[in-house]
């Protein structure tokens, strides 16, 4: 299993996150249940506790800038589209018979 930690620091707190990236919701969990107890007795640190309802499937793409600058494109505007694929998006609305529909379009899964 290979396993990321990202530590954020939550801006006007003293708060302090770990995201833990890679494997099976299972492998997460036990990574995470792994660095609270490796952790916890730390002087200094209170309230510490794993959250594994953030768990979901994510998607990394690894962008070739140069390829995707010849194409007018950058990193941002590429992730925007796959967003926009993924999550879909609202393209228009039709209206029938009085009606008003919005046809959401998205990849299929």
């Amino acid at each position: 299993m290979l396993v990321a930690l990202s530590p954020v620091v939550i801006v006007g707190t003293s708060n302090l996150v770990l995201i833990v990236e890679g494997g099976s919701p299972q492998e997460l969990e036990a990574s995470g249940q792994l660095i609270t107890n490796k952790i916890k007795n730390i002087s200094g640190l209170e309230n510490v506790k794993t959250n594994i309802t953030g768990v979901k499937q994510q998607l990394q793409l690894n962008i070739n800038d140069e390829r995707a600058a010849k194409n007018g494109l950058n990193p941002m505007l590429i992730a925007n589209s796959v967003r926009k694929m993924i999550a879909g998006e609202n393209v228009v609305q039709i209206q029938i018979d009085g009606t008003t529909t919005a046809v959401h379009l998205l990849l299929k899964k």
